[in-house]
């Protein structure tokens, strides 16, 4: 434990901020160059486990290191009549960078903690749905 508590004391001084250094003025998340702050460890060296567990890159030249593997997707659900559930994504849910949903959730409830409602009821679904499209079974 000792040896453990002075090898983090000697990185403070690495930090932009010492000791003062808040966890996500570090650690981030996002999409090319946008990245927010971002709380939950990974398991990397340091032994950093959370239940929201994420692995960063080591620091890049401005002392920021980016999330880039853990958890793909946090749910929460409860079983009820009828079930509810909520979650939210590290980064967004299209790859297209003109998408307003590239980095959306990076930007809010990933770097927010805030789980958003999964809505899958039609009546859930009729309040929130922008499109709607029918496809054709297949032959």
């Amino acid at each position: 434990l000792a040896s453990a508590f002075r090898l983090m004391a000697s990185r403070l001084d690495d930090l932009p901020d010492g000791a003062q250094t808040r966890w996500g003025d570090v650690h981030r998340v996002g999409r090319d160059a946008s990245s927010w702050p971002v709380g939950g460890g990974g398991g990397d060296a340091l032994g950093v486990t959370t239940l929201r567990t994420m692995g960063y890159r080591p620091p890049d030249a401005d002392g920021l290191r980016h999330a880039y593997r853990g958890q793909t997707s946090t749910q929460v659900v409860e079983l009820s009549i009828p079930i509810r559930s909520w979650g939210y994504l590290p980064v967004g849910q299209s790859d297209d960078p003109a998408s307003p949903h590239y980095d959306d959730q990076a930007s809010g409830p990933f770097s927010e903690r805030t789980l958003r409602p999964s809505n899958w009821l039609p009546e859930d679904l009729v309040h929130v749905a922008r499109s709607r499209t029918v496809l054709d079974r297949a032959p």
